[in-house]
């Protein structure tokens, strides 16, 4: 598991939250059930995934395939139980990425069964999600925001 902070600023990390909103209430309003979409809000392929994809190659020294973007809201109440990605819906994707936005919510952590990691405005992991078991402790008293990138290093 490897942690960068301040990987974006606090003005993009809003925009992306705004745009996140913005999509789930539309869902609602739909009647969609947000706990069945909130975590795989919608894909994205916008200029964030190459600054991303490059920010992570250039420090960890690897080669990476964009496999797909998404943003996630996690509504309160959410979480996400210990798994790796090991599954036919990871595709070939190998490795994975979180870009958290926000951090005015309780609960929400990020863990692994080494690290628990607390979401930070522009923090981003980066991790092999088929090896490393991980989970989203119970979010509390507002949304969590992130994108999640998924990677198969070559």
């Amino acid at each position: 598991m490897i942690i960068f902070d301040k990987v974006i600023n606090k003005t993009v990390c809003d925009e992306y939250i705004y745009f996140i909103d913005t999509i789930y209430k539309e869902r609602c309003e739909q009647g969609q059930d947000p706990m069945k979409f909130s975590t795989r809000l919608i894909d994205i392929n916008e200029p964030i995934t190459d600054n991303i994809k490059e920010y992570i190659e250039d420090r960890v020294k690897v080669k990476l395939k964009h496999c797909w973007t998404q943003l996630q809201i996690w509504p309160t109440g959410s979480l996400s139980v210990r798994h790796i990605h090991d599954d036919e819906r990871a595709g070939e994707a190998t490795h994975n990425s979180m870009l958290y936005l926000n951090d005015n919510f309780a609960g929400g952590e990020f863990y692994t069964d080494d690290i628990l990691i607390k979401p930070v405005p522009g923090r981003l992991t980066y991790f092999n999600g088929r090896e490393v078991y991980h989970g989203v402790n119970p979010v509390h008293g507002s949304n969590r925001y992130s994108i999640i990138f998924w990677w198969r290093q070559m």
